[in-house]
């Protein structure tokens, strides 16, 4: 893990610091977990990852897929798994 000197202004601070405290988490994970929704977020929107999951989908086999899902036992699942 690494560590970063971060600079923000008393105010950004005071709201980061109300939302982690209402979230009932620590600044340092507030924090981690908006840049980790920040980075998915602009993955997601990027074309070059856009093209790669057309290219996957387009490689995929509904024959292949069903026959992996063949593969799958036919059990009840334990009640804490339930819906």
């Amino acid at each position: 893990m690494s560590n970063i000197q971060l600079q923000i202004p008393n105010s950004l601070y005071r709201n980061v610091l109300a939302m982690a405290q209402a979230d009932d988490t620590s600044v340092n994970e507030f924090i981690n977990r908006a840049i980790a929704e920040k980075l998915m977020q602009m993955r997601n929107d990027s074309s070059v990852e856009q093209a790669y999951l057309k290219h996957r989908a387009n490689k995929a086999s509904r024959t292949d897929f069903e026959q992996v899902l063949a593969k799958v036992a036919n059990i009840t699942p334990a009640a804490e798994d339930r819906l």
